[in-house]
């Protein structure tokens, strides 16, 4: 299973003279399991979120893979369908490519462009919140990602779907990869659409 956890630093630093100057950087880690880290750095210069969608893409495959093998260990294979995961990772997979080659040709202080191209990044993760919360758990409400039912000292990918696995309830399992599929469909299509979710005035210039 997964080993989740997070680690926080904050650096300021200020000088006085010659000129007065402000640095801030905040450095955010995430492990996502003991095979890997995905780091977060950014500073006030930054102007996209730093948060790589295609690398998101590539755990969400490894992760449905694993609850697949761990489904395959426990129960008959025919008793169960991940096409459904697979399909929507791959449509995540798509639209991911697609937004971080927009991110990475921004240029210029296009106030509107950086903004449009930072709520998707926000609202993409923020679309796997389940906010009914998870099964039996409802004050968790990460879909994908959660500390185990079963063992408090680890997470789990995708944790109502391993749980309904541990429990071999069948009927949950297949409702469970169906349910969780609009939520990666869901993510894919933040980033497809044209958001602007929170318009406000343009910077005016000094």
């Amino acid at each position: 299973y997964l080993s989740l956890y997070l680690s926080l630093s904050l650096s300021i630093s200020l000088s006085l003279s010659p000129s007065i100057s402000l640095s801030i950087s905040l450095s955010l880690s995430l492990p996502l399991s003991l095979s890997m880290k995905h780091s977060l750095t950014f500073t006030l210069d930054s102007k996209v979120l730093p948060f790589d969608l295609t690398e998101y893409a590539s755990y969400l495959y490894d992760w449905i893979k694993e609850v697949e093998n761990y489904a395959k260990a426990t129960l008959p294979a025919d008793t169960f369908n991940f096409s459904p995961l697979y399909e929507s990772q791959m449509n995540f997979s798509n639209e991911a490519n697609k937004l971080m080659a927009e991110v990475n040709a921004v240029s210029g202080n296009d106030f509107y462009t950086i903004r449009r191209l930072n709520d998707k990044l926000m609202f993409t993760e923020r679309a796997f919140l389940d906010f009914q919360g998870l099964k039996g758990r409802t004050w968790l409400r990460h879909s994908v990602l959660a500390p185990s039912q079963y063992d408090s000292y680890t997470g789990v990918a995708f944790p109502s779907l391993s749980d309904a696995i541990f429990e071999k309830d069948v009927d949950e399992i297949n409702f469970q990869i169906k349910y969780l599929s609009l939520f990666i469909d869901s993510a894919a299509n933040w980033m497809h659409g044209d958001c602007l979710l929170y318009t406000s005035p343009s910077p005016r210039d000094s």
